[in-house]
């Protein structure tokens, strides 16, 4: 089992409860030193669970349109454009990093106790724009809540085949997928669940 809480990316730690067949999910184990176990070492990785890219998208007042709307009001405006993720260290904080990056233009990172809130504010304007995953901001692109202004993903999501990637927009540095693995204890591939069941799992 894992121990997880809001605005905690990836954070967990394992815990130990030898009687649960469990499967564990673990998240960004990198950016966070410390904790009781060694990610590599201690599991075996046996698939992809999901990978979604990001979007990112702004409060429909906000005055750009584009993404390249956005990009230009970040240089002319450099450390005072906001963006709202789920909580720093998440993938999609990561990616706004990487965004000052290749522009060159300080962004003001703006973190949440999780996507909910941040969206809520994105929707009502405390925070200019977001990056979220896409199934995250989904329905509230759809509702015309926020604006979309570009993906993340190698190329359009079918959902939204009128968002560009930020790829095709000039930007190929910014390909970013959210993914879950599943794993499981490294131990577990040997030893027998309490029911008689024997696990076989083999490496992603």
């Amino acid at each position: 089992m894992v121990e997880h809480g809001p605005g905690r990316q990836g954070g967990a730690r394992r815990l130990h409860a030898p009687d649960v067949d469990d499967l564990g999910l673990s998240i960004s184990p990198t950016l966070y030193g410390g904790g009781d176990f060694d990610p590599m070492a201690d599991f075996i990785h046996v698939s992809i669970a999901s990978r979604n890219p990001s979007v990112l998208v702004v409060n429909p007042d906000f005055a750009a349109r584009t993404f390249k709307d956005y990009v230009d009001y970040a240089k002319a405006n450099p450390g005072k454009l906001a963006f709202a993720t789920s909580g720093a260290g998440s993938s999609n904080h990561l990616l706004g990093v990487r965004l000052e990056q290749v522009i060159g233009a300080a962004l003001v990172h703006v973190p949440y106790r999780g996507a909910g809130p941040a969206m809520i504010d994105t929707m009502n304007g405390t925070v200019p724009s977001m990056f979220d995953s896409l199934p995250s901001a989904a329905p509230h692109i759809k509702a015309g809540k926020v604006r979309a202004l570009a993906v993340s993903g190698e190329a359009r999501n079918p959902a939204f085949p009128d968002v560009p990637t930020m790829k095709e927009q000039g930007y190929p540095d910014l390909i970013s997928y959210s993914w879950f693995g599943i794993s499981v204890p490294g131990e577990d591939a040997e030893r027998p669940s309490s029911t008689g069941w024997r696990p076989r799992y083999r490496p992603c």
